[in-house]
């Protein structure tokens, strides 16, 4: 049974972004999506028509297509119990600057899955801050937190500012800091009980993880075994 420490671990405390230049994934992406098409995977429609998507047991791609089915904008996801990570988000370059803009895309996204979405590429362009200065201006909740500290470092952005003090060009150091975009209202109130709890594990020294340490004695862990057969 998966209890709510390794749920926390699992969806939350992955790699985060740190500030890097443009690199081009929209080919990427596009030639995986076509390539799941060719194989005969369903591609289904979305409750904005723009946004077409394939659903796979681990993983979910999200795309904006032209008239002509060409695809302009496409986001890949991995499946976690209380989220959906994103892996990589590539749009044409020829449409750099203009509609569609990822904005549209995340929030079809949050409506369409009804989870939150993580950001977990280790790398975030500096347009990639821009996207998330918008999506604070747009009344979208931003949650942030240091991945070293995560229930005690949890906040909420308020303002498209206050995110430079997450954000510096080439700096690994940056790298601890997640991001996470959701609804106002129950989605955010979800995450904010779920980080809660987690900051309560780390100031009373209650644990957070499930699992027996590689540093505890090989008789310990074996008397541990035995327990849980029993």
């Amino acid at each position: 049974m998966t209890t709510s420490r390794t749920r926390f671990n699992q969806s939350w405390l992955i790699e985060s972004p740190e500030g890097m230049s443009h690199t081009q994934t929209h080919s990427t992406l596009t030639y995986n999506i076509n390539d799941l098409k060719k194989s005969g995977v369903e591609v289904k429609n979305t409750i904005n028509p723009k946004v077409k998507k394939i659903e796979l047991t681990d993983h979910v791609y999200y795309w904006i297509q032209d008239s002509d089915g060409t695809i302009q904008l496409a986001v890949e996801l991995t499946k976690k119990p209380d989220n959906l990570t994103v892996n990589l988000t590539g749009k044409n370059e020829l449409l750099t600057g203009k509609s569609p803009y990822a904005d549209e895309l995340y929030q079809t996204i949050l409506n369409d899955s009804g989870k939150p979405m993580l950001f977990s590429d280790a790398k975030l362009t500096d347009s990639g801050k821009k996207i998330w200065k918008r999506l604070v201006q747009s009344g979208r909740t931003v949650t942030v937190y240091d991945n070293e500290n995560s229930g005690q470092s949890r906040q909420t952005i308020t303002s498209p500012e206050d995110l430079d003090k997450f954000w510096k060009m080439n700096d690994p150091t940056y790298q601890r800091w997640q991001y996470v975009l959701s609804e106002s209202g129950e989605m955010t109130h979800n995450i904010i009980a779920t980080f809660n709890t987690r900051r309560a594990r780390e100031l009373c020294g209650m644990g957070t993880e499930d699992y027996v340490p590689e540093n505890t004695s090989k008789s310990f862990r074996n008397l541990i075994n035995l327990l849980k057969d029993e």
